[in-house]
């Protein structure tokens, strides 16, 4: 299966970028072929032989940059669309929000919706003075682009019961629509301990 990935981070870290990297290594072993578009500047330590790679750089533009970031991004998938033939889409990121779905075709999406930005604001316990100034700005984009995501999405992948009830709760999506994939521990990067230690 070709699969192109999406995800603005990819490569190091303990996060999104990290989790990736080890599901890119996990779908090569499976004999899949890949596409990854990111957002990394820096991924030379992590890059896989066979693997195309296409970068789309942010901008920090404030309204201009997602214009810009939304032009690229439609232009790298009609290239990549244009050089391969892609069976599935694969997306960590809500810059996919910014796609236009005509730009998609009918490929399937799957998205990974690591959390909810509805959840984030409705379970805040503390606000901040910037939080004010996010949530006029920021926030709205952000909803927009996750709105996006999970309406363009044939399946949504989820890590927990709480996650899937937030999608099923706050945007109305159908249970059947949301798999459940519980998150694994990598014990070559956390070792067992005993009870000492």
């Amino acid at each position: 299966m070709k699969i192109c990935i999406l995800s603005s981070c990819f490569g190091g870290g303990y996060g999104t970028g990290d989790s990736l990297k080890k599901e890119v290594d996990e779908l090569l072993k499976l004999g899949h072929e890949l596409i990854i578009i990111h957002g990394e500047s820096k991924i030379d330590d992590y890059k896989k032989s066979g693997v195309k790679y296409f970068y789309f750089a942010f901008s920090k533009i404030p309204i201009l940059g997602v214009l810009i970031l939304q032009r690229n991004i439609n232009c790298i998938i009609s290239k990549v669309l244009q050089e391969n033939s892609v069976d599935i889409f694969y997306v960590h990121t809500l810059e996919f929000g910014l796609v236009s779905k005509k730009n998609i075709k009918e490929i399937p999406v799957v998205y990974f919706a690591r959390s909810t930005i509805k959840g984030v604001e409705v379970h805040k316990t503390k606000e901040y003075f910037l939080d004010a100034i996010r949530k006029r700005f920021v926030v709205p984009l952000l909803l927009y682009l996750e709105k996006r995501c999970i309406k363009i999405s044939q399946i949504i992948i989820v890590k927990s019961n709480i996650m899937k009830q937030e999608l099923v709760c706050f945007y109305k999506v159908k249970s059947n629509k949301i798999k459940i994939i519980r998150g694994g521990i990598d014990t070559a990067d956390f070792p067992k301990m005993n009870q000492k230690e």
